[in-house]
């Protein structure tokens, strides 16, 4: 429903808006008014910018109710299922409750090789455990109830050959929905991001924490501000001349 579109023209009203703000107040009020907007934009950069490759929505996969599957077995005679919905409204798993695996290969091009790189997953509904080439790599383990809908890295510790590998993801989850139900990609940390999207970092943090209560949501927002950390690779800010 948020289209390109609507998010352009709601922000050429709130960033008139603020020009015609008087007070710091004012200001306040109106940069408040702009933070869901900001909150999408910076939900779609951390999606978008910085990727080497967007994987494929079908994936290999194999549910894992005596939890016996180890993280190097071959996965070549798994079934499959699409990342863009639970696994259990899906045929492979519906209804299923506990570990699954999910598997899907990648390719890394010599260019990548010394580049800071790292998986983003958009939403996985479930405890994850993630391995390439059978070595775990990392882990998301704060609990479903908080990371349902929310997006996370996983780094790749150490640098990548070229050439092809195999990701596998082990999600665990006892109850109701379950599994990668949004994009999963892999990104190069080490790009530069658009003088936008850091200008528009900045001002949904400033504004945040000089308006919102900390009480507030504070798991959900320690999150979305680490997200926004790794988006911005502690790299200086620079507002761009055009917005400052």
């Amino acid at each position: 429903a948020y289209t390109t579109e609507l998010l352009d023209k709601a922000d050429d009203i709130l960033y008139a808006a603020a020009g015609a703000a008087e007070t710091e107040q004012e200001k306040l009020h109106v940069a408040v008014m702009h933070m869901p907007i900001w909150h999408l934009r910076l939900q779609e950069a951390m999606n978008t910018e910085r990727r080497v490759e967007a994987f494929p929505q079908e994936w290999r996969f194999k549910t894992d109710p005596d939890k016996s599957i180890k993280a190097d077995e071959d996965t070549k005679s798994w079934g499959t299922v699409r990342i863009d919905d639970f696994w259990t409204k899906q045929d492979a798993g519906k209804d299923y409750h506990g570990v699954a695996w999910y598997a899907i290969d990648f390719t890394v091009k010599d260019q990548f090789t010394s580049s800071l790189l790292s998986f983003y997953f958009a939403a996985v509904d479930g405890y994850v455990e993630a391995y390439i080439d059978g070595k775990k790599v990392g882990e998301q383990t704060k609990p479903p109830s908080l990371m349902w809908n929310q997006g996370f890295y996983i780094h790749l510790p150490e640098k990548l050959s070229a050439g092809q590998h195999e990701l596998k993801v082990r999600v665990e989850k006892d109850h109701a929905a379950a599994g990668i139900w949004k994009e999963v990609a892999l990104m190069n940390l080490a790009q530069e991001l658009s003088p936008y999207t850091r200008y528009v970092a900045k001002r949904y943090k400033e504004t945040d924490t000089s308006f919102v209560p900390q009480r507030r949501n504070k798991d959900y927002r320690q999150n979305f501000f680490d997200r926004i950390d790794t988006l911005l690779n502690a790299t200086p800010f620079s507002a761009p001349e055009q917005i400052k």
